[in-house]
């Protein structure tokens, strides 16, 4: 069970909007919040004397605590336990820190579109596929409204038995999943096809108590073909699963990165998982 939502800020608006998402989501999961902040000492030139540059780093110092305490006062007006951490560190490193098994990481994506930031961002990208708990990115338009209708893509060639229990955990029992798969072009053989019947009753038992279903798109692009099942489903959320040469990191290390534009208008949940070979 998600216990923490781990939210880095920069007091961007990007960031707002990734915190005010979070707030939304810790309600519901009965989730607590933990701000993570990291700075790096401001550039003074020599002229300045050690008096000087030491008042202005206090002072940027205290706008900043002054702002995370804006941010925890909003969560605790909404019954929302909030912490926060500020330190001088990188981001990748101060997160990971934080994080632990019960917890999740909830970023804010930039730019207008989001996209190309959220998978050319070489922090994001990191964070993504090296984080050991979940990253929920969330664009800059996205507005909490509940987690009622799921997207979860997959490759059944990497992901056939992932573990479901990851995705959920952050899953109200109404929650609607679809499964899609992304088939590249038509079966090559007649046993592909036995394949994704046996994978359809396998998703129908693991996600016991939940309304899903098991959805194939042809394509001939993984891109393009989650953009179809976005733009048909319109999920709340899409959910990838992250492993070695899984669907995720086919689309982050992939020059089709760009072109998904449909999925960043939706925020994207990855989920680490252990995958058998």
């Amino acid at each position: 069970m998600i216990k923490k939502l781990i939210v880095p800020v920069d007091f961007s608006s990007n960031s707002r909007q990734a915190f005010s998402y979070a707030l939304g989501l810790a309600k519901d999961l009965k989730a607590g919040i933990e701000l993570y902040h990291a700075w790096t000492a401001p550039f003074i030139v020599r002229e300045f004397s050690a008096d000087a540059r030491k008042a202005a780093h206090t002072k940027d110092q205290d706008k900043k605590v002054r702002l995370l305490e804006n941010f925890k006062k909003q969560a605790e007006d909404e019954k929302v336990k909030c912490r926060y951490t500020m330190n001088e560190d990188t981001l990748f490193n101060g997160v990971n820190e934080l994080a632990t098994q019960d917890s999740m990481i909830v970023m804010g994506t930039k730019g207008e579109t989001g996209l190309d930031t959220l998978f050319m961002g070489s922090m994001t990208s990191r964070m993504i596929m090296d984080a050991n708990v979940p990253v929920l990115s969330v664009p800059k338009k996205a507005r909490y409204t509940g987690i009622n209708n799921v997207m979860l893509g997959i490759d059944y060639e990497k992901e056939f038995h992932w573990n479901f229990r990851k995705v959920q955990t952050i899953l109200a029992k109404k929650a609607s999943v679809k499964v899609v798969h992304i088939e590249i072009g038509e079966y090559s053989s007649p046993y592909e096809k036995e394949m994704m019947a046996d994978i359809s009753k396998t998703i129908r038992s693991d996600f016991k108590g939940f309304p899903s279903e098991f959805i194939e798109i042809h394509d001939e692009d993984i891109i393009e073909g989650l953009n179809k099942g976005v733009k048909k489903l319109k999920p709340d959320v899409v959910v990838l699963l992250t492993s070695k040469k899984s669907l995720v990191e086919r689309i982050f290390w992939g020059s089709l990165a760009k072109r998904m534009a449909l999925v960043t208008k939706v925020p994207l949940l990855t989920i680490p998982v252990k995958v058998s070979q």
